[in-house]
């Protein structure tokens, strides 16, 4: 009878060892009458959510929502100026940070890069620039361990090139240093992230050092902005990164593009790749759709693999882009455990997501119709993945049938 028991242990673990793909439990998509688009969101402290969405006009909106994406207030926050907001992040008193650029002189002029504090009705509190003769602008921001903020973007100013640049400010927004890092050729940082030892990572790609016209390229510094290591990624054709995250092991997981390592000639794919705590690469995966893609934001899950969104699309331009948004969870090696495509339409990205409270997960970014002009930002949640519930059909039989058996024949363990 021991191996009944045996039987009925194996159908358990399978049951609710099988991956799952999540349901959607709500979209909401927000019209500014221009196209528009989400390129940065949080879970709040109430259970809600904040967005920062850029329309086609340079105007950029701040949108505090409920629990079920409804909008309980948004603000313009462009004030009649060119301001593209790209990121924001909640401190610890409610208040929100955002960072992005600004143009105060028209469409086309140099922009500075911009730094903001409101308060959790969206009414601001502090507006502070950054930058010099050149054009300067924002990807990136966090708050640091002793409350002030970092912030990664780029820089043109310090040597009439475009470099990565990395500025730290105190909790008002003063500046308490800068470093820029890049060669003879344009580079700019997308993700900037603090790290366990008091320092902070930067990705993004590269096109002055590496293998190829562009490489992903990771740079560690520490606490005082100096630089401690940086790696490229990439062969000869393009590549890039766009996210970086520490992981538990405190290595480093990054996603963007290749070109180089996919065989599809001059088409992109999402890519994913795992190095220690020295930025040596471990492994690198690509994430296979069924068109050319675009991985945009990566976090490690609770069970130590990993969690990308971007977009998958057939056709790219100004006017005739045509894809759609996706998550994607994988293991701790980079095998995808299962995809979940997002918009139903012909065009749409996923910038930006989060884990949430709940188990589930919020993205954002942008759906809409195949012309590009008319897309909106986009929002959605997805519910917690339960893998009892979502296992098969035929494995739930097996372990029906399994208790039913053990039910008729009891189980004595220790019988020969």
């Amino acid at each position: 009878m021991k191996y009944y028991f045996l039987f009925l242990v194996l159908s358990l673990s399978i049951v609710y060892g099988s991956s799952c793909t999540p349901d959607i439990q709500w979209s909401k998509t927000f019209n500014e009458s221009t196209w528009s688009e989400v390129h940065s969101l949080q879970q709040t402290s109430d259970g809600g959510y904040i967005v920062v969405c850029l329309s086609s006009n340079d105007n950029s909106w701040i949108k505090k929502l409920d629990n079920k994406g409804d909008i309980a207030w948004d603000k313009n926050f462009s004030n009649g100026k060119y301001t593209n907001l790209e990121s924001i992040v909640q401190t610890t008193d409610g208040d929100f940070i955002l960072a992005g650029y600004v143009n105060f002189k028209g469409f086309g002029a140099e922009t500075d890069a911009l730094l903001a504090r409101v308060d959790s009705n969206g009414n601001t509190k502090w507006v502070k620039t950054y930058g010099g003769p050149g054009t300067e602008g924002v990807n990136s921001v966090a708050v640091t361990p002793d409350g002030g903020y970092i912030f990664a973007g780029w820089t043109f100013s310090q040597k009439n090139n475009y470099d990565y640049w990395v500025v730290k400010t105190d909790v008002n927004g003063n500046m308490q240093w800068n470093k820029s890092f890049g060669g003879s050729t344009g580079e700019e940082a997308y993700s900037i992230r603090p790290t366990s030892d008091g320092g902070y990572i930067i990705a993004g790609p590269v096109n002055s050092i590496g293998a190829g016209s562009d490489d992903a390229w990771l740079i560690k510094l520490d606490s005082n902005g100096n630089e401690q290591w940086n790696k490229t990624y990439g062969k000869s054709s393009q590549d890039g990164a766009y996210s970086v995250w520490q992981t538990s092991d405190l290595g480093y997981i990054i996603t963007g593009i290749t070109d180089s390592y996919n065989g599809l000639g001059g088409n992109w794919n999402a890519w994913l790749i795992k190095t220690d705590s020295l930025g040596n690469t471990q492994w690198n995966k690509i994430i296979e759709t069924n068109s050319a893609s675009i991985a945009h934001s990566v976090q490690q899950a609770p069970d130590g693999g990993y969690l990308v969104v971007g977009e998958s699309y057939s056709s790219f331009g100004q006017f005739k882009r045509k894809g759609y948004a996706w998550i994607v969870k994988t293991n701790s090696e980079g095998i995808i455990e299962w995809t979940k495509n997002l918009t139903n339409s012909y065009n749409g990205a996923a910038y930006a997501f989060q884990q949430t409270s709940d188990g589930g997960y919020v993205v954002a970014g942008f759906s809409g119709p195949i012309n590009e002009l008319n897309r909106n930002a986009w929002i959605t949640k997805i519910n917690p993945c339960d893998n009892f519930c979502a296992a098969p059909f035929s494995l739930l039989i097996i372990l029906l049938f399994s208790l039913i058996f053990i039910s008729s024949n009891p189980v004595y363990i220790n019988q020969e």
